[in-house]
């Protein structure tokens, strides 16, 4: 073993005996415990100073020891709690008053602290030995524990016995700690006091606040100045009520506000725990009428945003019996704006005015006026302001920076006018002008709404919209790029039906045909808003007639057909249709009487209701011309199909 070990463990053992003493043991530090404090980094310097001022240590450091501290990093401080921890055990102490003052009757309060040096001891057991001796003082002695900072606080009567007492502060957990303290009971002084009024009345829901006056005199009738007087309840329930001092004539004031009384009865007036006085606080239930309660004035007024109306709100509280009632609390709220007072108090004639500035929003501006259980709601009106600003809107959404147009449809802008708030304004003289030939002005200003402007895009290159209205002016940039071919969604359809199958070609004019079934399938894009070219594969079975014999002519078509939606915005509108195509009819025969392959133009009428968004319903009935231009015999008419039919078409 080591001679440093050596002298830790002799050290551990010499200061056994102090370090129990004292109570620390259990806390004390050994010489590992602070090394590792030193060389681990987890407290600072100063931290590990005062934790061995507050805990000492286990052993006596010798020279090496210090030695062996100080390349552990130990600094002067630390070596100065060191070297502390040597002292006798008295430097625990106790620090209280000496001396303590109190009158006869009262209680008596004061702080005793615990240090080990200048350092608080936190949860130290103390008790206050000599307290239950006092004449009507308490009934054991008090005790206390000390906090974080090491302050523990005793509360007891002071008796009712004039006297010099002698106390003792101890720790109860057995260290040998004791501090004296001298009690001085003095007789309570003769006060008399007089209050002023010797009952106060308060209202349920008033707003009005009482005085009360107390004259203090002592002997022989002279004024007692600098008292300080209290408010305490008796069998009344008076809180939030601020301590009064006398002034030179023996009188103070108190202010009793209405929310201070919870319970009415008698009201003492105390001077250090003497009663000197009382008075009575009397809770009177007011019962509001509901019918009389109520706005009388004032609302039917209407104003711009942002200003005070001109004339305020008139609000009367009334009772049961219609009388009206003073000093009772009206609390105003509004929904869009502000109001003054937000609680008001009515005056004798139990009315309140209160004056209402009206809120940024135009539209309607609610108050509500409650007095007790009495609610009561009255809406005026706030109204724009002047113009401050002209707006171009598309779609509701305002238009910054440029309108970039990409296709031919027509476009449909609003200008609108807003005041300084943002609320929309009355918009007058409407007027725009178009710089550039990009664009060109449908119709009038405000044909197609108030303050509509339609426009549509002529071909590519910029424009400018200059707008005038409400003494305002606006510019709006456009800038327009066309596509070549401009398209819409894909389109995918199907219809079917009959089809009355007219043959007339002069090569065979014993023949002559019979109606049949047909059906089609298409493909197709929308070209603009109720233009759409489409692309069919038709396929069909007619009959035909040779004499005798019953003829089957199969049909196949490839078509190619614009349609033409002449009402688009209606909830069924009429469909033109124009178009052409390819076919081949050819009977089922051995000698295929019945045979063509050519061209056929068509045209056609119809009408399509949309099913949903991408679905819509179509009938078309159309006459569809055959013709031959490749005969061996002779060309010309072939003959003619009327079409009847129905089917979906879906877009995406």
């Amino acid at each position: 073993m080591s001679v440093s070990w050596r002298l830790l463990l002799v050290g551990c053992l010499l200061a056994g005996p102090a370090a129990a003493q004292q109570g620390q043991s259990a806390q004390a530090l050994r010489k590992t415990d602070l090394v590792r404090l030193l060389t681990s980094g987890s407290m600072t310097k100063r931290d590990i100073a005062a934790q061995v001022r507050r805990n000492c240590l286990t052993f006596q450091p010798s020279a090496r020891d210090r030695a062996d501290l100080q390349a552990s990093g130990a600094d002067s401080a630390i070596l100065n709690a060191i070297a502390a921890c040597a002292l006798p055990a008295g430097t625990l102490r106790i620090a209280v008053p000496r001396t303590l003052q109190a009158v006869a009757g009262s209680e008596v309060t004061f702080t005793a602290r615990v240090l080990r040096w200048d350092v608080p001891q936190p949860d130290v057991s103390l008790r206050l030995v000599g307290a239950r001796a006092i004449p009507g003082g308490p009934e054991q002695d008090p005790g206390a524990t000390t906090d974080s900072t090491g302050t523990a606080r005793f509360r007891f009567s002071a008796g009712l016995q004039p006297g010099v007492y002698r106390l003792t502060v101890v720790a109860a957990s057995g260290l040998r700690l004791r501090a004296a303290v001298a009690l001085t009971t003095m007789a309570a002084p003769q006060w008399h006091a007089q209050v002023m009024p010797a009952e106060v009345v308060q209202r349920t829901g008033g707003r009005v606040s009482e005085a009360v006056q107390v004259t203090v005199t002592g002997a022989g009738q002279m004024p007692a100045r600098g008292v300080t007087l209290d408010l305490a309840g008796i069998s009344a329930d008076i809180v939030g009520v601020a301590p009064a001092t006398t002034d030179s004539l023996g009188v103070a004031h108190f202010t009793i506000p209405p929310a201070a009384v919870r319970r009415g009865g008698t009201v003492g007036v105390f001077a250090s725990g003497q009663r000197l006085g009382s008075f009575a606080v009397r809770l009177e239930t007011v019962t509001l009428s509901p019918e009389r309660t109520n706005f009388i004035a004032g609302t039917d007024q209407r104003g711009t945003v942002g200003t005070p109306l001109r004339a305020p709100l008139v609000f009367e509280v009334r009772d049961s019996v219609g009388a009206p009632v003073p000093g009772f609390a009206v609390t105003f709220e509004t929904t869009n704006g502000g109001i003054a007072p937000a609680i008001g108090t009515t005056d004798s004639r139990g009315v309140v005015r209160a004056t209402l500035t009206l809120g940024e929003r135009a539209g309607p501006v609610v108050v509500t006026a409650t007095a007790g259980a009495v609610r009561r709601q009255v809406t005026l009106a706030a109204v724009p302001g002047p113009a401050r600003q002209l707006l171009v809107e598309r779609g509701g959404t305002p238009m910054t920076g440029t309108l970039a147009l990409t296709t031919r449809d027509t476009v449909t802008l609003r200008v609108v006018a807003r005041d300084a708030y943002g609320n929309d304004a009355r918009l007058t003289g409407l007027a725009v002008l178009v710089d550039g030939a990009a664009i060109r002005l449908l119709r009038p200003p405000g044909a197609a709404g108030p303050g509509s402007v339609v426009i549509a895009p002529r071909k590519s290159g910029t424009a400018t919209l200059a707008i005038q209205g409400s003494g305002l002016g606006a510019s709006l940039p456009v800038e327009v790029t066309l596509p070549a071919i401009v398209t819409g969604p894909w389109l995918f359809g199907a219809r079917a039906g009959g089809a009355a199958f007219n043959y007339g070609f002069p090569q065979f004019s014993s023949i002559d045909g019979r109606p049949g079934f047909r059906a089609e399938v298409l493909v197709g894009r929308a070209i603009r808003p109720g233009v759409r070219l489409e692309a069919g594969l038709g396929l069909g079975m007619l009959r035909a007639e040779m004499g005798p014999a019953s003829l089957a002519v199969g049909l196949f078509q490839g078509l190619v057909r614009g349609e033409f939606s002449l009402l688009p915005s209606a909830t069924v509108h009429p469909v033109l249709s124009l178009g052409g195509g390819v076919y081949r009819i050819k009977s089922t025969d051995t000698q295929n009487a019945v045979y063509h392959t050519s061209l056929l133009w068509l045209i056609g009428v119809g009408a399509d209701y949309p099913l949903s968004p991408r679905l819509t319903g179509e009938v078309r009935l159309e006459r569809q011309q055959l013709l031959e231009a490749n005969s061996k015999h002779v060309n010309g008419a072939v003959g003619a199909l009327t079409v009847l039919e129905v089917g979906v078409r879906i877009s995406r």
